[in-house]
Parts: structure tokens; sequence; C-alpha cells
């Protein structure tokens, strides 16, 4: 048909038709080649829960202490431990981000969920007081 006849635009119109069929698109789409960084050893690794993982502070959230007018709102913390194997998160309501209490959310942690094996957070300066505590409780690998 090609040495008899010349359409005018087929190939444009072959394009056009090609673009628009979802199925051809989808099909003939390339993977993203994005770079992706390793994941850390903690990460991939299999074990129980929480036996590695993260902690960090939400807030601050203020919530009312009872209803009416003119009422002062308390201003309360989330303290966020993260598992690195299963990304399961726990969560622990503190009053203030000070070591004591920091040191309290860990302990209430401990007693619902078993002594982690390593915790990694960021460089706090009440995490660095709970970095001396949990030494002294022999924690194998403490990292702020």
């Amino acid at each position: 048909m090609k040495q008899r006849y010349w359409i005018v635009g087929a190939k444009t119109a072959v394009r056009w038709e090609v673009r628009r069929c979802v199925t051809c698109a989808r099909f003939s789409s390339e993977f993203s080649k994005e770079i992706i960084a390793y994941l850390p050893a903690a990460r991939g690794n299999p074990g129980r829960e929480f036996l590695k993982g993260g902690r960090d502070f939400a807030g601050p959230f203020f919530i009312p202490s009872r209803h009416g007018k003119g009422v002062k709102a308390l201003k309360l913390h989330v303290c966020v431990f993260v598992c690195f194997t299963t990304k399961a998160i726990h969560l622990e309501m503190v009053s203030d981000l000070s070591a004591q209490t920091c040191i309290a959310a860990l302990k209430r942690f401990i007693a619902r969920r078993r002594k982690p094996k390593e915790i990694f957070s960021d460089c706090g300066t009440n995490f660095f007081d709970t970095k001396n505590f949990l030494r002294s409780w022999e924690l194998e690998t403490v990292i702020i």
C-alpha cells in the first residue's frame, strides 16, 4: 500500500494515536532512573519489633485541660519511637522536653516493648543526658 499511495501526515497521525492509547503508553513507559541510597543494616535485617529503632519528639500540641471560658491549654509533646525493621511506631506523651521526661518516656517504652538493642536519635540536648543514662543500663549501642 505504501508503494501505491502516499498518505499525507500518516506518521504524525500514527504517532498521535499511539500517544493517546493508554495501553501503549503504559507498556512503552520507562522505569524511573532515580539513584536510591542504600538502607542502613538496621533497616534491612530481620528481627523482633523495636530491636533497632529511632526516637524523636513531635509537637508541641496544645490541649485544653477542661472546657469553658478562659481555660488555659496544656502544652504537650509526643515522643515517637520508630521500629526500623517493621516501621511500627510507639507514641508516648510527655509534658516537656527535659531529660527527666525523656528518660521517663523511655522507661515506659521499655516496660511495654522490651529493651532495644540500638536506639538512633538526633542531637537534641535532652538526648545526651538520656545517652548517659542508657550507658548505665548497658545498652549495646546508643547512637545520637
